[in-house]
């Protein structure tokens, strides 16, 4: 059994081999600088965790907008104002010769109460009255908000890629925003984004979806 986990693992689809079966997987760190950029102390850890040997590496939680946080701390990938600083968490995530997987996401409605204004969901529907007290209000995505977002994960999955990092996974669980859009609970849409599970998973699929210039390596869903 040992023997098998550390053989070399072939992800046919994208030609990506990941040098054993060891993943560290994503956990939320709450490590960002001020600005919700990677700090030397994150940059560090991710050294350490690559010396430990795990094949593949994904990062906790990277928020794709500045103005949607699900908790103080998180990183912020939105433009390449601080890029150099996501190049050395690549670097360091990469350099035991593994993979390093960024993990994008955007909370939805799902965001503390003080730390942003409004949470965003697929419609105004709020947390059940126990939880509301922990949360912003939401607000309803227009048509227009959708399609921004989608961008925006793109945007972020290609400066990742531009940083340095072998691939991203789609932060689709946890009651996140994609969470949310795919739950008949949360979403009540009547538009082609809601109602049936082909719309209400269009969402995920069109943040997955390859950009027209070019398609991004390492796309996955969690």
């Amino acid at each position: 059994m040992t023997d098998h986990l550390s053989e070399p693992l072939l992800l046919k689809k994208r030609g990506i081999v990941v040098k054993n079966r060891f993943m560290k997987s994503a956990m939320s760190e709450g490590m960002a600088s001020g600005t919700h950029a990677p700090t030397e102390e994150l940059i560090h850890l991710y050294e350490k965790w690559a010396e430990g040997g795990a094949g593949l590496i994904v990062t906790g939680n990277v928020m794709i907008r500045g103005d949607a946080l699900g908790e103080p701390g998180n990183v912020v990938l939105e433009d390449a104002g601080e890029l150099h600083l996501f190049r050395k968490w690549a670097e360091a995530g990469t350099k035991n010769g593994n993979e390093c997987w960024m993990q994008i996401n955007h909370p939805g409605k799902q965001v503390v109460r003080g730390l942003v204004r409004e949470g965003q969901a697929p419609s105004a529907i709020p947390f059940a009255p126990e939880f509301q007290r922990f949360f912003a209000p939401p607000r309803a995505l227009t048509a227009a908000g959708i399609d921004e977002i989608i961008r925006r994960f793109k945007r972020t999955a290609s400066l990742a890629k531009e940083a340095g990092f072998t691939g991203v996974q789609i932060h689709a669980a946890h009651g996140y925003l994609i969470s949310q859009f795919l739950s008949p609970r949360h979403n009540r849409r009547t538009d082609e984004w809601g109602r049936p599970i082909e719309n209400r998973a269009r969402f995920l699929r069109e943040v997955c979806r390859p950009s027209a210039r070019r398609s991004e390596r390492g796309i996955r869903s969690a």
